[in-house]
């Protein structure tokens, strides 16, 4: 019986935020110059591309800046742009350019630099249909220290997407490919108040202050930012000063930021109210395109033990899709308030009985979940084993599964048999919903374990296609290499096959 993923939007949580935990205790601390702090995040900064959303944010925003940005009020302020005004009919928004701003490169960020950047992002607008990009009639540059945007019809979110980082942020114009960034970039060079100086892979990055700043100097000469992804690891980091900072709304739980909040030499923080924490249903299944089903697990999830005993007040409940203090998402729409009867007598009128083993049945079936969480956030896997305890109480079985798994040359210096048996395992996992990344360099294995094949080398994808194309088709020297050794292993193999039955 196949079980259920939940893809689908559904039920809401908890509104989530970030927590900043700081510390200064440690030994390693006091060595390091006041102007230099350590970071920590549970991933690498990744692809930083201004015009992409694959990269981490706060690290492009330590690089870039935009023509506005947006105060915490709501209201607007200048940036690369010193002064705007709209048309009347709300079709022509006119922006003079600061003067004297340069990229870290040196190249002058002036009207024509931001004309590049549009353009770039005009290149490949089906990415960005969210955008006003949509309605876009085109630019204009009438001097290099104004540049005029014309609409074909009026836009209210126009000032709010300009002021967004992603994806309407700076780049200098050198760094693109033949003008266009979608292919990505050849360096991360912004106006921004710090500049990229260093950076290993899955390690760490260096970010140095840019002394030629437009605006205010930060504080702050050198963030180094580590990565760190196991949450204790983290933690234990800071208590012994190797690192100054934690901050993410995944990056920490609860009870961590309870026991900071106490303890002398550590400072805790909340910001503003950020995102909805949300389950989502697949409504194709079986069981989860029943109304009494989903209605069911809706009253059955208690949000405000949720936000109570495990972010301890730190997120409170969001009883609809958003919570009502999200911008323009305080509306009255009916509210799932938590009522365990009425969750039980739901399923009892969808036919789900309760089995003597404690999970319910329906026609010989069990009503039986799979959810998919993500394996680096600290509070998605403490709020899945919450969900599952809770309703296991209602008679539902859920079964926690992480939506990515990476394995990195699990076969590796395995013998034949025990190498089948795990990749079996790892098939298993694959046909459950899971999505995984493989790694090796077995292209045996690769087409064994594989719907699709990313060759890299020297940290670049050099082919890409499903086992048949990158045998028939393989465009560089390294990948030919590994099909050569691979058909020389197997020439090999039957030639030793054919002698043993020659002798025989």
């Amino acid at each position: 019986m196949k079980k259920s993923a939940w893809k689908v939007l559904s039920a809401t949580l908890a509104l989530g935020a970030s927590l900043i935990v700081g510390g200064c205790g440690g030994s390693n601390t006091a060595k390091r110059p006041k102007d230099e702090i350590v970071y920590v995040n549970f991933r690498d900064t990744r692809d930083l591309n201004p015009h992409l959303f694959a990269g981490e944010m706060y690290a492009q925003k330590l690089l870039y800046d935009t023509l506005i940005t947006i105060n915490p009020d709501g209201t607007y302020a200048h940036s690369l742009a010193t002064s705007w005004e709209i048309s009347p009919d709300g079709l022509t928004y006119t922006f003079k350019i600061r003067e004297g701003v340069k990229f870290t490169d040196g190249e002058v960020c002036d009207a024509q630099a931001i004309l590049a950047n549009f353009n770039a992002l005009n290149g490949f607008k089906e990415r960005y249909k969210w955008t006003f990009l949509q309605v876009l009639d085109h630019f204009e540059v009438p001097d290099n220290n104004t540049f005029v945007i014309k609409l074909k019809e009026p836009r209210g979110a126009m000032m709010t997407e300009l002021g967004v980082l992603r994806p309407f942020a700076m780049c200098s114009p050198k760094v693109m490919k033949n003008g266009l960034t979608k292919d990505g970039v050849t360096e991360y060079i912004g106006t921004g108040p710090y500049k990229l100086v260093e950076h290993v892979t899955d390690e760490y990055a260096v970010f140095e202050r840019n002394e030629d700043y437009w605006g205010e100097k930060p504080a702050i000469r050198k963030i180094t930012v580590k990565v760190i992804p196991d949450n204790q690891t983290r933690l234990l980091a800071l208590e012994k000063g190797e690192i100054d900072l934690i901050f993410g709304k995944n990056m920490i739980d609860g009870d961590a930021v309870k026991k900071f909040s106490n303890m002398k030499g550590y400072k805790t923080a909340l910001s503003s109210p950020a995102s909805t924490r949300e389950l989502v249903l697949n409504t194709t299944n079986s069981i989860l395109n029943d109304l009494n089903v989903r209605r069911a697990l809706n009253y059955a999830t208690d949000r405000q033990s949720i936000s109570d005993n495990i972010f301890y007040g730190f997120e409170p409940p969001a009883e609809t899709l958003f919570a009502k203090n999200v911008p323009y998402a305080n509306i009255d729409v009916m509210e799932y308030k938590y009522n365990a009867d009425t969750a039980g007598q739901l399923l009892e009128q969808a036919g789900w009985t309760m089995g003597a083993d404690g999970v319910r049945e329906k026609n010989g079936q069990k009503l039986s979940l799979n959810l998919l969480y993500n394996v680096d956030s600290v509070m998605e896997k403490t709020i899945s084993e919450y969900l599952q305890a809770e309703y296991a109480k209602f008679g539902v079985k859920l079964m926690l599964e992480p939506r990515l798994l990476i394995a990195d040359e699990p076969t590796t210096a395995l013998d034949a048999l025990t190498q089948f048996e795990v990749l079996k395992a790892f098939r298993q996992v694959k046909e459950s919903g899971t999505a995984m990344v493989f790694i090796t360099h077995d292209l045996g294995v690769a087409n064994y374990i594989s719907d699709r094949i990313l060759v890299m080398n020297k940290g670049h994808i050099v082919d890409t296609g499903t086992f048949r194309e990158i045998v028939e088709g393989a465009k560089d020297s390294y990948t030919q290499l590994l099909i050569e050794k691979k058909t020389a292993v197997m020439r090999r193999y039957e030639a030793v096959m054919q002698g043993g039955e020659a002798h025989a």
